[in-house]
């Protein structure tokens, strides 16, 4: 119930600011934290999936898509939490990127350090099917 109230007050917020100037928008996604932590990467360490969604799907591109002191972009945190729900948002809404953080750690590097083994398996399952999918396209650009 908690999640779901700010859920729905973040997104009137958002949407009125919207409204009013699209600048100030983007200027509020990418304000970041002590931290450097955008509000998108805030919802994901929370746990807030549908919050995650609609950021992605309404307000964030790859564009605008940061990271944090750390070099830590919403990957990251996504392989921190173990949330295979989470990576299929990311990945379903364009959010899903192959980055090295600060540390030269990629996402895998993360969730084995942090033991999430569900997110290791999804995350190969689909950099798999990206690469069978490049496969094909590549053997069909040249026949």
């Amino acid at each position: 119930k908690n999640k779901e109230d700010s859920h729905l007050l973040l997104k009137k917020f958002l949407d009125k600011i919207n409204r009013i100037s699209s600048s100030d928008l983007v200027e509020i996604l990418q304000k970041t934290d002590s931290n450097r932590q955008t509000i998108l990467m805030i919802s994901i360490e929370m746990n807030h999936l549908k919050t995650v969604e609609m950021l992605l799907n309404t307000y964030y591109s790859n564009e605008n898509n940061i990271g944090d002191k750390y070099g830590n972009f919403p990957i990251h945190h996504v392989a921190k939490i173990g949330s295979v729900e989470a990576l299929n948002i990311l990945i379903k809404n364009g959010g899903f990127k192959f980055e090295t953080n600060g540390n030269y750690e990629n996402a895998l590097h993360i969730a084995a350090a942090n033991n999430r083994f569900k997110f290791i398996k999804e995350y190969l399952s689909y950099e798999k099917s990206l690469v069978e999918k490049k496969d094909t396209l590549t053997l069909k650009d040249y026949t």
